[in-house]
């Protein structure tokens, strides 16, 4: 799947065109999510994760199916995504606040070559 971030007057548009030409994008969310999307790149390339939030995408799931729950898209989060989610979540309060760096999320970071529980 090609992932794009296009920077436009309102914020930036996220365009995932899927192998064989499918596409999904949502335009116009601000900086913050720009860095939160490329952040959810890096931790699920890093960790091998396939059932996290760009897995699902090029899996065929819509932006509508990570909505408020009571949208007819939604659908309940694999495991897998919910970890990288709050990993992501955590390296962005960081982001805001380097204080907010603590031991649990330390354990998902890789050491040496090495991510938690995955070899290199």
């Amino acid at each position: 799947m090609l992932i794009r971030l296009k920077k436009v007057r309102d914020g930036v548009v996220l365009s995932c065109i899927r192998d064989g030409g499918a596409a999904v994008q949502r335009t116009g969310h601000g900086g913050y999510f720009a860095l939160h999307d490329l952040m959810h790149y890096a931790a699920e390339t890093v960790l091998g994760c396939g059932r996290a939030f760009f897995g699902l995408l090029a899996a065929g799931w819509t932006f509508g199916n990570f909505t408020r729950r009571d949208d007819p898209e939604y659908r309940p989060l694999p495991d897998e995504a919910i970890m990288v989610e709050h990993l992501v979540g955590s390296l962005s309060r960081h982001e805001r606040d380097a204080a907010g760096l603590d031991d649990e999320l330390l354990a998902f970071l890789p050491r040496d070559g090495h991510a938690a529980g995955r070899a290199a």
